[in-house]
Order: structure tokens, then sequence, then C-alpha cells
């Protein structure tokens, strides 16, 4: 009875492990986004700044 049971057992293991994945790979993608809009805005507040600097 148990040999019936393990191979459930480790199609549920697979797929938790697949969501659990899912879950890291659609959180770092959004982590990635993010950090672009960070790293695009601070450019842009940085040229402003140059350029608000140059124009006194």
């Amino acid at each position: 009875m148990s040999n019936r049971r393990r191979p459930q057992w480790k199609q549920e293991v697979n797929i938790k492990m697949s969501l659990i994945m899912t879950f890291y790979i659609g959180f770092m993608k959004q982590n990635m986004i993010l950090d672009a809009l960070y790293q695009s805005r601070m450019v842009q507040s940085g040229l402003e700044f140059e350029f608000e600097l140059s124009r006194s």
C-alpha cells in the first residue's frame, strides 16, 4: 500500500516545487522590472537636476 502512495507523494512534491519556482521566478521578474524603473527614474531626476544647475 505504501508503494502505491509513493508516486502520488512524489507528484505532490513536484507540483509544490513547481509552484514555488513559478512564484520565485515571478517575484524575481517583478523585482528586476521595479529595479529598472527605479534606476531610470534616478537617472531622469539626476539629469533634470543637472539641467537646473546649468540653467542657474
